[in-house]
């Protein structure tokens, strides 16, 4: 029998062990069905101007545990560089 979309989503750490589910990976197959973004060429084409005005902001998130959330978290650490948490 076959893989499920969710078992083949976990990453196989070797001798029959599986580490955490690969979320990226089960939505980009599953839920959206791109492999990139469909923002991605918009926030490649002004990289460098949003660099510029997140760089050194303090920013408030609530429900950051949420997809929209989450998500907001992870473009400020690659814009931020290294911000608090």
């Amino acid at each position: 029998m076959g893989k499920t979309g969710i078992e083949e989503s976990y990453m196989d750490a070797g001798a029959g062990c599986v580490e955490m589910m690969n979320l990226d990976r089960f939505i980009s197959k599953y839920v959206t069905k791109r492999e990139k973004s469909m923002f991605l060429t918009d926030i490649e084409a002004n990289d460098e101007n949003l660099r510029k005005k997140i760089r050194g902001k303090s920013v408030l998130v609530t429900g950051g545990a949420g997809f929209i959330g989450s998500n907001y978290i992870h473009y400020m650490f690659f814009y931020q560089g290294n911000p608090a948490i």
